[in-house]
């Protein structure tokens, strides 16, 4: 693994902190699960990077290994893995620290302190939510990467060839914890059922208020979630085709900003969603004649519907829970942060407004 040694070379030359001895004195975490028990004990999954020696001094060779340890408190449960390995537990190089949703559901806070507290834990580790149970996720054999962290970690890095940013690391989530309703999104981890191979995924969010886990969103509430706090960068919006009835057609979104405005009359709040978006047809069912005007109004027009239906659904599906989905109140009191505002969504009228762009080509813009 190019990445382990690396990782490996810069530890040793750049801080100086490790022998060559040393090394083989060190498992380094590359992931950290965190889950609860029946009785809210905490218990700890530490997938880790091991240089093992072979018969002689310089025969290397790299292992992975799992640990558990359970405690009262999540660092009771961190010193607990000591006790299982004859190897000191760094976790310096760790990429990425896995709640369950059990754990997610009785509420973050309850594990933050030592994450931040202890300086071997850094703040680019990314977080995530797994519906999949973290014994059996530690023990998935994925084909791409031997290390479910650096596999994470590389998904999250990829993940901007979908939203605008990668997965929400923790130090960001120690920020936004704290801004207006407090509400945040953390991707879900699930496994792939269908593949032929065992495999995992990102395609949900878990929904966050005040550090515990009150819902998830599924994929389309996910689609115009990105779109409505301007995460989205790419994706497919479906409409019907105008040519023929009960056909279909897909746009392939190009471009999108979502641009926030905020107006407060001192009763009323008007919160104003501008999305701006450039599509293109990437399929269509039958026909489809682009170069006729009213046409492509039209297929515009169908494609704002569908992004204005579905955000407003889910905005006032969270609405009627007293729930801020969009985290509206982060805008109202960055614009009005003196203002004497309820805290609730009642003064608050949500307007989306999409202005749809399509793009094609000069030469060919008709799908036959």
């Amino acid at each position: 693994m190019k990445k382990i040694i690396v990782i490996l070379i810069l530890t040793l030359f750049l801080t100086g902190c490790f022998s060559y001895k040393d090394v083989n004195r060190v498992v380094f975490v590359t992931s950290l699960g965190i889950d609860i028990d029946e009785d809210n004990n905490t218990i700890i999954y530490a997938e880790a990077f091991s240089s093992l020696r072979g018969v002689g001094e310089t025969s290397e060779e790299e292992g992975r290994v799992v640990f558990r340890g359970i405690g009262n408190t999540i660092y009771e449960a961190i010193r607990n893995l000591f006790a299982s390995s004859s190897l000191r537990l760094n976790f310096t190089q760790n990429k990425a620290i896995i709640f369950s949703e059990r754990a997610a559901k009785y509420g973050l806070d309850n594990f933050l302190d030592t994450l931040i507290r202890d300086q071997e834990f850094l703040v680019r580790q990314y977080l995530y939510i797994s519906k999949v149970d973290l014994e059996e996720l530690m023990k998935i054999k994925l084909q791409e990467e031997k290390y479910l962290g650096i596999f994470l970690a590389d998904l999250s890095e990829n993940r901007p060839s979908i939203t605008k940013r990668p997965q929400m690391r923790i130090d960001e989530f120690l920020i936004c914890r704290k801004l207006g309703s407090k509400i945040n999104a953390i991707s879900i981890i699930e496994k792939d059922h269908t593949a032929i191979t065992e495999r995992i995924f990102i395609k949900k969010l878990a929904v966050f208020k005040e550090d515990k886990m009150i819902n998830e969103l599924n994929y389309d509430e996910t689609f115009y979630y990105n779109i409505a706090v301007d995460e989205l960068k790419t994706g497919f919006i479906q409409v019907p085709n105008p040519d023929e009835k009960g056909k279909l057609m897909d746009f392939e979104i190009l471009k999108t900003k979502t641009k926030t405005h905020i107006n407060y009359d001192g009763e009323n709040i008007d919160v104003k969603k501008e999305i701006n978006m450039e599509i293109t047809v990437a399929y269509a069912q039958i026909t489809i004649h682009l170069n006729n005007k009213k046409d492509r109004e039209k297929l515009s027009k169908y494609a704002a519907e569908d992004i204005k239906k579905g955000c407003l659904d889910l905005y006032n599906k969270y609405k009627d829970i007293d729930v801020d989905i969009f985290n509206l109140k982060r805008h109202i009191d960055a614009k009005y942060p003196h203002a004497d505002i309820d805290e609730t969504l009642n003064s608050v009228n949500l307007i989306i407004e999409p202005n749809i762009r399509i793009e094609g080509s000069s030469d060919i813009t008709n799908f036959y």
